[in-house]
């Protein structure tokens, strides 16, 4: 078999390129939980039947700082619900389930309990691939809930809300997801796009100077 050009071509060899188009909605706000709020809104397509279904996964550490911001998560989300039967283009939201903890830093990567606690509460609250998992933490945390997410369901849109500056320039925005396996860190993992990501200013007050510091001079060492 020739090409037009008259050069032999082997019909049982393809090498075929291809690629997937991908969006990340990268957004900045002040107060996300305030104010800012329906920035988060916006980014909640509705599901089915003009439902957005969502769970909440948060950083015991971010938790410890305000110890009012579970409460007033769920509050906002519940709030957002119309009282009357919505619009075609409106979105209603449901909270699937109570907001959950998870402990921040390296131990939450090393304990396959936790992804195994992430995809039991993924299946249990029914969530599919139009559904959300919003993730508010340092990295270790979002490294954690965007593995699970990536894997079931073949991945479950995921909204990442990174609590440090060094999240906020890096694992926040990336498309990396890992857990720690046979005591190799990010041995287990996946590459997804988050669905979006929110950089909230209030979120960073808790830190200390030294991590507000080691965060942002990654942020400057990357741009170097």
């Amino acid at each position: 078999m020739n090409d037009p050009f008259g050069q032999a071509v082997d019909a049982t060899r393809y090498d075929i390129e291809f690629s997937v188009p991908q969006v990340q909605r990268l957004r900045f706000t002040a107060d996300c939980w305030g104010d800012d709020f329906p920035t988060l809104l916006e980014l909640l397509s509705p599901s089915v039947e003009g439902v957005a279904r969502v769970q909440v996964w948060l950083d015991q550490g971010i938790a410890d700082w305000d110890p009012g911001l579970p409460s007033r998560i769920a509050q906002q989300l519940s709030d957002s619900r119309p009282n009357s039967t919505p619009a075609a283009d409106a979105t209603t939201i449901e909270l699937v389930g109570d907001l959950r903890l998870l402990p921040g830093g390296e131990g939450v990567k090393n304990d396959p309990q936790y992804v195994e606690s992430l995809l039991q509460a993924f299946h249990h609250g029914e969530l599919d691939r139009r559904s959300y998992v919003l993730a508010i933490g340092g990295g270790a945390v979002l490294d954690t809930v965007g593995y699970a997410a990536a894997i079931a369901h073949r991945g479950i849109r995921l909204i990442r809300m990174p609590t440090t500056t060094l999240a906020q320039a890096d694992s926040g925005v990336g498309v990396k997801n890992a857990v720690n396996w046979f005591a190799k860190k990010n041995w287990k993992g996946a590459f997804a796009t988050p669905w979006a990501v929110i950089n909230d200013q209030r979120l960073l007050a808790g830190l200390s100077d030294r991590d507000f510091c080691c965060g942002f001079s990654e942020a400057v060492k990357v741009a170097l």
